[in-house]
């Protein structure tokens, strides 16, 4: 029995938790630091870059904007488009409501990728 004790021991310190990250993600976030990158703000007197739905509903106007760091753009959306990542490395911050008007602050440099999902058209917002 004594023998048994620590290959025992062993099995059950192979299946244990330490504790420590695994290095996986929650599945919305592949890239992003802690916290999002992308929040929605009080839209400034003057936003950096305004986007808004052309009047035929197909498309962003303009389709891509480059603002620096810690700048807001403001979104101004038809009744049937909403703003969402365009695919799961994109900030979860990075999305406005059904018709929306709200400004979204982007506090990192990167590309943000961004759909109508409804409709599917995409846009970009390039912080430097």
């Amino acid at each position: 029995m004594l023998r048994l004790l620590p290959v025992l021991f062993l099995a059950f310190a192979a299946c244990g938790d330490d504790g420590g990250d695994d290095g996986s993600t929650d599945g919305n976030v592949l890239d992003a630091p802690s916290g999002n990158r992308v929040t929605t703000v009080t839209c400034p007197a003057s936003p950096a870059a305004t986007i808004a739905t052309n009047t035929a509903g197909t498309a962003y106007m303009p389709n891509a904007a480059t603002i620096s760091v810690g700048q807001a753009v403001r979104f101004d959306l038809g009744s049937t488009h909403d703003v969402a990542p365009a695919d799961n490395t994109q900030d979860p911050g990075l999305v406005v409501g059904l018709g929306g008007d709200a400004c979204l602050q982007f506090s990192a440099a990167g590309t943000y990728r961004f759909k109508c999902s409804p409709h599917g058209f995409v846009g970009t917002i390039t912080v430097q």
